[in-house]
């Protein structure tokens, strides 16, 4: 099995592929969502951060994002892919099946096709703010 838990937590459990798995850090850097047990601080979101490294086959990751997402009720999933038919999409559904009643919150680039200026792409990309946007309002609901 090859997953990294990069923080432990109990309010959420944030699932990220690839090379959103590096902005995890930035969110935590960001200091907007307060990371790890018992952070103490008022309204913090006290998450799990993993990284399933691989996806082939992904049997071997579940395990661990089922458990986390057992625990917090929620998870947020963050994919450098399209919105439609993302690796997050796949992990999203096999969470559904296995904790009925989870709320999910998926973030992906747009099912759109990529703009060729670079500033709207990097507007469509999933950031360390939309991250931190999507954890607040899904703990706040």
């Amino acid at each position: 099995m090859n997953i990294k838990i990069l923080l432990l937590g109990a309010t959420a459990a944030f699932v990220a592929t690839g090379a959103q798995a590096a902005m995890l850090d930035d969110v935590k850097k960001r200091g907007e969502v307060a990371c790890g047990v018992n952070t103490g601080l008022a309204g913090s979101i006290s998450a799990e951060f993993i990284d399933p490294r691989t996806l082939a086959p992904l049997e071997g990751v579940m395990e661990t994002i089922v458990k986390s997402v057992k625990k917090t009720g929620r998870l947020l999933t963050s994919d450098e892919g399209s919105y439609s038919f993302s690796n997050c999409a796949e992990i999203i559904a096999r969470v559904a099946e296995a904790v009925p009643g989870v709320e999910v919150k998926r973030l992906a680039f747009p099912d759109a096709p990529a703009p060729g200026a670079p500033e709207m792409i990097d507007y469509m990309k999933v950031d360390a703010a939309k991250i931190a946007a999507a954890a607040k309002k899904m703990v706040a609901a």
